[in-house]
């Protein structure tokens, strides 16, 4: 789950002096609105509702620290900031991990289609990986998504990266697919169900044998 590089920070600045923001996509088909929920005090770090271009300059800042590469990595096809990406990240949950002020960390998300929802990234400084926010964010999202009926969490991440699969396996995901993308590379669908119906379909279509569940809502 990554952020892909973003450049054209002059062109964001421009772009939010036109383009009021609008109402998200989760609010707009969900009718969940973030804001009435957030801020959440989680491991001692503040989670809110973030604007995209607002903190756009932070995410250039700390984009190698946050995703261990550089913003300008040449490998995939460039992806530069334009107005139609502008509009679609400012219809995107944006939620901004903060220290007292400081920014931390970030998970960007949104509707697929009327049942599913895709967490485009998250991700944290090394600093404050593995003290278990990632996973408490993601037991309150789940509360609140699976009341307006949303079944089922998304996301891909690169099956070299371990550390994260098992993180996210532990939070009840499983691999659900493979996907080879110019703008990425080889990643690993993972899928959280937190509906009980989806859940037992995908087991018993799919899946030879049991194992303990693991949806931890």
């Amino acid at each position: 789950m990554m952020l892909d590089a973003m450049d054209g920070h002059a062109d964001v600045v421009s772009l939010s002096t036109r383009w009021a923001r609008p109402q998200s996509l989760t609010q707009r088909w969900f009718g969940l609105d973030w804001t009435e929920h957030l801020p959440w005090q989680v491991c001692g770090v503040t989670v809110d509702v973030g604007d995209f271009a607002e903190i756009l300059p932070s995410i250039q800042r700390l984009y190698p620290a946050l995703y261990g590469r550089a913003a300008t990595d040449d490998r995939f096809l460039p992806d530069p900031m334009r107005p139609a990406k502008f509009r679609f990240y400012q219809e995107a949950d944006v939620f901004v991990f903060r220290d007292a002020d400081e920014m931390i960390g970030l998970q960007v998300a949104h509707p697929t289609d009327w049942s599913s929802y895709y967490v485009r990234t998250v991700a944290l400084l090394p600093q404050y990986r593995g003290r278990g926010i990632v996973a408490a964010i993601t037991r309150r999202m789940s509360e609140l998504l699976a009341r307006v009926g949303v079944e089922r969490i998304e996301g891909d991440i690169p099956p070299p990266n371990i550390p994260n699969v098992i993180a996210q396996t532990k939070l009840g995901y499983v691999a659900t697919g493979m996907l080879n993308t110019d703008r990425w590379g080889a990643m690993t669908r993972l899928t959280k169900y937190i509906s009980d119906g989806a859940d037992s379909v995908f087991r018993d279509r799919f899946c030879y044998g049991t194992w303990p569940r693991c949806r931890d809502m």
